[in-house]
């Protein structure tokens, strides 16, 4: 697993040193190698969570609240389809991939991530928002190529 320092994903991200600290220490992100533990140690963060950070910082770009934007970042599936698009633009897909994630709030609140593959497939995920008391469509490849563009550029 390559693993990716603070100075690395501020420079990969866009996002400066102090703002992804206040994201760390506040939880709304997470560090998937390790988390530093004081003095000396160091966050190390994962492919997965440069995206993640780009997600959640176009999320509040777009005016979620930073609590919003991290309900939707960790939701249920996102890892899969991180994952699955991030494979895909690896192997030099240039279709668009979607996300979109809903969130119910009757009874007891969940969000979603709801991943599809084919833009055709857009109409599918309408309605499944349509059930939801809140919902947002991303372009997930679009955040996946920048990164992975991004990331081409560390060590230059």
């Amino acid at each position: 697993m390559v693993g990716y320092h603070t100075s690395d994903v501020t420079r990969i991200t866009g996002v400066n040193r102090n703002t992804l600290q206040v994201w760390i220490d506040c939880k709304f992100i997470t560090p998937g190698v390790q988390e530093a533990a004081g003095s000396g140690s160091k966050n190390v963060f994962t492919t997965e969570d440069l995206h993640r950070i780009v997600l959640f910082k176009n999320l509040t770009d777009w005016g979620f609240a930073r609590k919003e934007a991290a309900k939707y970042i960790n939701a249920e599936g996102i890892n899969a389809c991180l994952e699955g698009v991030d494979s895909e633009v690896e192997d030099g897909s240039t279709k668009p991939y979607f996300i979109g994630f809903r969130r119910l709030v009757s009874g007891q609140e969940t969000v979603e991530a709801i991943f599809l593959q084919d833009e055709d497939d857009v109409g599918q995920l309408y309605s499944h928002l349509a059930e939801a008391d809140y919902g947002v469509i991303v372009n997930i490849s679009k955040i996946v190529r920048e990164v992975r563009a991004e990331m081409a550029t560390v060590g230059d």
